[in-house]
């Protein structure tokens, strides 16, 4: 979401709620992507626990996850909301105005969180990777 632009400020001018929700939340869809998946992927996980998870599953694909610079990295972000975040939405086209709530129904939410739980493992890489760049071994 912060390297995308549909004219909605990175998804914050789309209103967005969960579908069958019992009490109806209205979020927007920048919040979405930022902290509500990734606390439905943290629920009932502690922080170090889940750290680790990430990690175990960043062993096979470090080279992958580590190709690449900066400017690849957000364009694969920039691809990631346009064709999910953005594309996914119920009844939504890109460069569409929302003038109503849009419902997130229970797929849109899982594939979120399966793109939430790969960007946060790919940026933790990505960070080191950066960092001992700069720093050297």
């Amino acid at each position: 979401m912060h390297v995308s632009d549909n004219g909605d400020r990175g998804g914050n001018d789309v209103t967005v709620m969960f579908a069958g929700a019992r009490k109806p939340l209205e979020r927007n869809l920048h919040e979405v992507w930022d902290v509500e998946l990734v606390k439905r992927e943290l629920r009932g996980v502690s922080d170090e626990k889940y750290a680790e998870q990430l990690v175990a599953s960043a062993k096979a694909d470090l080279d992958t996850i580590r190709r690449g610079n900066i400017s690849n990295w957000a364009a694969h972000s920039y691809s990631l909301a346009k064709e999910v975040a953005y594309a996914d939405l119920p009844g939504w086209r890109c460069g569409a105005t929302a003038s109503t709530v849009v419902a997130l129904d229970a797929r849109y939410l899982a594939t979120g969180r399966a793109i939430v739980q790969m960007q946060l493992r790919d940026a933790g890489v990505r960070l080191a990777e950066v960092l001992n760049r700069a720093f050297g071994p």
